[in-house]
């Protein structure tokens, strides 16, 4: 993997001094002094329509299915992005010569906020970025800075974190008083302690005129025009008759029903209707889909289109909440018509966050957290902490709902409701999950560690750390067992004694377990789903009749503060949404 990774590192070097060159010497005939990078100017690399393009690899087997661009057999990288109507918008740069490793292809993005590089191949390796790296920013007047983390995987390997900074400012020199600019790159790739600089000066009409590299190189432009696939596939029936599943409610609970439908998305929710809003990964547009039609069909009921490209979707009750890589929050309601919009201090980092009933909070890749009126959109309140690891965790303490954040400088934040910050404590690498006990707040860190803090001052009260590697990704607790939480993997759960943290109980998983937070886990046996309590009780039971793929948590959403519905899907002969709770 060290190896592999460093190779591609280093390819990533080469691809972004020769990416300037390709690309500013293309643009360098539109480039006027002191003005910046318009927006309008991206009409140099698609469509002045706004219309978007597929773009065919040259010489190898190539196929977009589902906004994933494969190459060969095992290579893929997403690297497009949706405009409003639907089309792929991306760009290749090929290049070959340099240091011998080959053809290389280069793929970016083009939205309002610039060229963004999505993805890197070459004949042995792939990296694609999430988000991308920004390149040409559309505002690049002298004095522009951008600092960012995300996510880089290398081939089919699990993703690594990366940190990426642009300057662009005025050079010094020859080329001082031409109109010309200055970038300046920085990409740290933590897990492999590696690190690339690079310098390169370019002025208008000239392209690159110091730091360029002896490589030969063209951009293939737009070359057809193509939808994506549809995001659900069509409505499907509800199965009825003695296809129809009811399953086991708990006492009080209503008789819940399967209904099918295919969601080719990672970003969704669920709102108090039951209405499931989902979204393409990293692309824009968001869809409404009705779970209760007159014909008893589910199908599209709406969409938007939010500036740049969607990074978190969250539902409370009625409001539909997106944050974008722009650095807005926008709201829609139940129909799809937009609330409000507002501006973040800079580009989100996860998932908007409930905090009560009436407020959301989001988090941004340089560490401010800022709260915003659910019904308005106003600014509530906004704090500052150093730039964050991980995305922000909201727990119901006894004392009220609590912020929990991971700092680049290994730290546990704790902010309250009203924005101020409660303590700063020692972390150990990264945050996996966090949840609230009537004890204490209760963390597992990335190093599959567990701590309990003191809500008061953040004290270390109690730590255990035997968990093994696989052990835990989510941690789970239940009102109904207050005295335990339990740390839940793919294929193990431990429970523990929450004053303590000391090991109750290991119980023997018959499939694969699932976390369903308030309750305990949902285990898949084969046809088999068993949803049980923290101490092992069944609660609800059911056969998927057919489909044996595993579930996944695609959202909840809260009537009021008693009830929850959770949706899975359900992959094998059929894709099902099963609401549960």
């Amino acid at each position: 993997m060290q190896n592999a990774a460093s190779g591609m590192v280093s390819l990533i070097s080469g691809i972004l001094i020769v990416v300037l060159l390709v690309l500013f010497g293309v643009m360098g005939t539109v480039w006027v002094a002191g003005t910046g990078l318009p927006v309008a100017a991206s009409t140099g690399f698609v469509p002045a329509d706004g219309h978007s393009t597929r773009v065919e690899m040259v010489g190898g087997a190539a196929s977009l299915e589902n906004g994933i661009l494969t190459v060969g057999e095992t290579r893929s990288i997403n690297p497009h992005m949706v405009d409003g109507d639907g089309i792929s918008r991306f760009w290749r740069v090929s290049m070959s010569g340099g240091d011998g490793l080959g053809v290389r292809e280069a793929y970016f993005g083009v939205a309002a906020e610039g060229v963004t590089l999505e993805g890197v191949i070459d004949r042995a390796q792939s990296a694609a970025f999430e988000p991308g790296l920004p390149m040409i920013p559309a505002q690049a007047d002298p004095g522009v800075t951008q600092q960012m983390t995300g996510m880089v995987r290398f081939g089919e390997k699990v993703g690594q974190r990366y940190r990426y900074e642009l300057e662009v400012d005025e050079p010094s020199g020859p080329a001082a008083g031409e109109g010309c600019l200055r970038s300046r790159w920085d990409l740290e790739v933590e897990d492999e302690e590696m690190s690339r600089t690079g310098v390169v000066t370019w002025c208008p009409g000239r392209g690159i005129v110091d730091g360029g590299v002896p490589y030969s190189g063209y951009v293939q432009g737009p070359v057809a025009e193509e939808p994506l696939p549809p995001i659900t596939g069509g409505p499907v029936k509800i199965p009825d008759g003695e296809e129809s599943v009811e399953l086991i409610p708990r006492a009080g609970d209503e008789h819940f029903g399967f209904r099918e439908v295919s969601l080719d998305s990672r970003t969704t929710g669920v709102t108090t209707d039951g209405m499931v809003v989902s979204t393409q990964a990293g692309n824009r547009g968001i869809v409404g889909l009705v779970e209760d039609t007159p014909d008893g069909a589910l199908s599209p009921s709406w969409t938007a289109s939010p500036p740049g490209k969607v990074v978190g979707l969250q539902v409370m009750g009625h409001h539909v909440i997106v944050s974008t890589s722009t650095g807005h929050l926008l709201a829609y309601d139940r129909d799809g018509r937009r609330l409000w919009q507002s501006e973040m201090a800079d580009t989100p980092f996860g998932t908007p966050q409930p905090l009560g009933d009436d407020v959301v909070v989001v988090s941004s890749v340089t560490g401010h957290v800022t709260a915003f009126d659910l019904e308005d959109g106003t600014e509530r309140w906004r704090v500052r902490t150093d730039p964050l690891e991980a995305a922000l965790h909201v727990v119901d303490a006894p004392t009220g709902p609590l912020i929990v954040a991971y700092t680049t400088e290994d730290e546990v934040v704790v902010i309250d409701a009203t924005g101020q910050q409660r303590w700063v404590s020692e972390g150990a690498g990264s945050l996996l999950s966090a949840a609230a006990t009537d004890v204490g707040l209760v963390v597992l860190n990335g190093n599959k560690s567990l701590v309990r803090y003191a809500y008061e001052d953040g004290e270390a009260m109690a730590m255990e750390t035997t968990l093994a590697r696989d052990d835990a990704l989510d941690l789970v607790t239940s009102p109904d067992h207050p005295g335990a939480v339990a740390a839940v993997g793919p294929g193990t759960m431990v429970v523990l004694d929450a004053t303590t943290l000391g090991v109750v109980d290991r119980p023997r998983a018959e499939g694969h377990l699932h976390p369903v937070p308030g309750v305990g886990v949902l285990e898949v046996s084969g046809e088999t789903h068993v949803v049980r309590d923290l101490l092992g009780e069944v609660q609800q039971s059911w056969d998927s009749h057919g489909s044996t793929g595993e579930p996944r948590l695609i959202g909840q959403s809260r009537a009021d503060t008693h009830a929850t519905a959770w949706w899975y899907t359900v992959a094998g002969a059929r894709q099902v949404v099963i609401r549960v709770g």
